[in-house]
């Protein structure tokens, strides 16, 4: 795990500052990477020296130097000399995670009067879309773009209008990670609004009209598709993205068949796990290919099938975005994974209580910003199963094992008298 931590108001505040003095290079003068209606939830900094306060409007940043080495406060300026790069507040205030100073200023994307934009300039962000119980991901650098999945087909009109909002025309790569229909539903409509670059795809066959007629699309708008190796990379702007999955052909296991990417920018790295499970993970783990990532996009929607202890130390994230649909019939999230995330401390950001999620890289002092559309506050988890039996072996195992059974081989026990009582003995590995 990185040597993060987070400063409430404070470095809320600055990185907001820091921010809207142009610390990114322009993408589109007409675009924006961050849409109306966000509000701030954190911010992230590992390895960067922390201002220790604000006292007045000509406050030296530490080592950081703007403008003529003061910083403007809340939208102030030391002498009236400077502008604040190409924006101007408007009347002294900042927004900020809701509001500022005197609860007029919500943060909605923009300032104060709806004139000027908030974000003009992010070079790089990682946009988590709430799709209900399906994935949807978009990384924007620069003026390229991925698309990681579309979720269900009745999403489709909800993704073009993102995309829209934000300028984006052409997706640069296009990604469905596996043939389920919440995940690659909306990308036939997507293929008709867009154009599309690369398409990328698992080598596995599939018969669902879904996945047929993602095919059609495919080849009449004159496209084809391909299945990256592991190990494969290339560099979007100024990330590298790197395949990590699928190792082998799971013959019609889609889950596993799920291709993983990994992003790096500007010392983070966010890792994209589609919906493998436990066989694809334990691939991943032996290929030797670097795991380990700040953020991790938890894998089917943090079913239990997914995300193991093992695999979950490999990584050692600092942030997971789990992405599911309001009490879906699959009772995702699962409680095994969250308590397995929670004992990581690992913050976690869930598209049924955050909307939509936006990650951007503050360039100019290393800071990974988190934005969401709604916050609803989750209840702490309440976890009942513990002990995980395998219908076939009648071995009982604990839900850190290595050796887990596949979930349609899986029976749960709230105790280990529970486990016993129904035959079953415990496995030799873990010793539960």
């Amino acid at each position: 795990m990185r040597n993060w931590f987070k400063k409430s108001f404070l470095l809320t505040l600055l990185s907001v500052l820091l921010f809207l003095t142009g610390c990114g290079s322009v993408i589109r003068d007409d675009t924006r990477q961050i849409p109306d209606d966000m509000t701030l939830a954190a911010a992230y900094i590992k390895d960067v020296p922390v201002p220790l306060g604000i006292m007045d409007d000509r406050t030296p940043l530490g080592s950081l130097r703007l403008i003529d080495d003061w910083v403007p406060l809340a939208g102030g300026f030391t002498d009236d000399r400077t502008p604040l790069s190409t924006m101007r507040l408007i009347d002294d205030w900042v927004p900020l995670s809701g509001k500022l100073v005197d609860d007029r200023t919500p943060l909605s994307g923009r300032l104060v009067d709806d004139r000027t934009p908030l974000a003009s300039s992010i070079p790089f962000s990682v946009h988590f879309i709430d799709v209900g119980q399906g994935d949807s991901a978009l990384i924007v650098m620069g003026e390229e773009t991925i698309l990681i999945d579309a979720g269900d087909a009745m999403y489709t009109n909800k993704i073009v209008s993102y995309l829209n909002t934000l300028g984006i025309s052409v997706i640069s790569h296009l990604i469905g990670t596996h043939h389920h229909a919440d995940h690659i539903g909306g990308m036939a409509g997507l293929i008709d609004h867009f154009i599309i670059g690369d398409i990328y795809m698992p080598e596995v066959p599939h018969t669902t009209k879904t996945y047929e007629n993602l095919l059609d699309t495919i080849i009449r708008h004159g496209y084809t598709a391909s299945c990256p190796k592991p190990g494969e990379s290339f560099m979007l702007g100024g990330a590298t993205v790197t395949f990590l999955a699928p190792h082998k052909p799971y013959a019609s296991d889609l889950n596993n068949s799920s291709i993983v990417v990994r992003i790096d920018y500007n010392g983070f790295s966010f890792l994209f796990t589609g919906d493998a499970e436990v066989a694809s993970e334990n691939d991943m783990m032996k290929s030797g290919l670097p795991l380990s990532a700040d953020v991790l996009k938890v894998a089917h929607h943090a079913s239990r099938s997914s995300t193991s202890e093992s695999f979950l130390r490999a990584v050692a994230p600092d942030i997971a975005v789990i992405s599911l649909g309001k009490d879906n019939s699959y009772s995702h999230p699962h409680d095994e994974v969250i308590r397995r995330l929670t004992n990581n401390k690992t913050d976690i950001y869930r598209t049924d209580k955050h909307g939509d999620i936006i990650m951007y890289i503050d360039d100019y002092n290393g800071h990974l910003i988190v934005l969401t559309s709604r916050n609803e506050l989750s209840p702490a988890p309440v976890v009942n199963i513990v002990y995980i039996g395998n219908v076939n072996s009648k071995k009982f195992h604990a839900d850190t094992c290595r050796t887990l059974p596949s979930e349609s081989n899986s029976v749960y026990f709230e105790s280990r008298a529970d486990a016993v009582s129904k035959g079953y003995d415990p496995c030799g590995n873990c010793k539960p």
